[in-house]
């Protein structure tokens, strides 16, 4: 047993070529995060929302998500989540 997550490192063009949570490594490490820290139904909240990682990872683990984001250009994912953005 270990104290950390173990996941590839994904670098260059592949985390910039489209808007949106794209990182398989990244979403890895939040899927096992959101595994060890809550369960079904259970709320997540990401008051740092950014492109939407963790997010995508909760709505499909089956929990509630609640982001927040300051950028506009990530209004995109309150749309493709099936929900509607707050202002």
């Amino acid at each position: 047993m270990h104290n950390f997550i173990e996941a590839p490192i994904c670098g260059g063009n592949e985390r910039v070529q489209r808007p949106g949570p794209s990182d398989p490594e990244a979403a890895r490490v939040v899927r096992r995060l959101l595994e060890l820290a809550s369960g079904p139904g259970d709320l997540v909240l990401d008051p740092f929302m950014g492109v939407g990682t963790t997010g995508v990872a909760a709505v499909e683990m089956g929990r509630r998500f609640v982001g927040m984001e300051i950028d506009a250009r990530a209004t995109w994912l309150p749309r493709s989540c099936g929900s509607r953005p707050h202002g």
